[in-house]
């Protein structure tokens, strides 16, 4: 599988620039991370894995603001958790890209899906 990497990702979401607010609106409920619906990740194409980010040490979420992790505007951070190793999804009809990662804890497996925006995306 393709390994996708910081610069890969900033490209990919380049070439959807015209399509962001689009994006934004019809996938409202993956804006931050949300249990991926099995009806939906029929419609995405994985193209490869998110690479690069090495995970960060002591407190990884020194320096962000009052957002948390699950709050639609924190950041994409390659250092952070579940970020590395995310499958890089598109959606077959939009184009649009979406990160997802299978959360290990709670009662069992659960699949979660983000969609990715450029503007998120905390270039290191």
């Amino acid at each position: 599988m393709q390994a996708i990497h910081m610069n890969d990702l900033l490209r990919l979401t380049e070439e959807l620039s015209n399509k962001t607010q689009s994006c934004s609106l019809s996938f409202s409920t993956y804006l931050s991370w949300s249990r991926l619906n099995l009806n939906f990740e029929e419609n995405l194409e994985i193209i490869g894995i998110l690479s690069g980010g090495n995970e960060a040490e002591g407190d990884i979420y020194a320096g962000y603001d009052s957002n948390n992790y699950w709050s639609p505007n924190f950041p994409i951070d390659l250092r952070l958790y579940p970020y590395s190793g995310c499958y890089v999804c598109k959606h077959i009809q939009t184009g649009c890209y979406f990160l997802i990662y299978t959360e290990l804890g709670g009662h069992g497996a659960e699949k979660r899906c983000r969609l990715v925006q450029r503007r998120l995306i905390l270039v290191i």
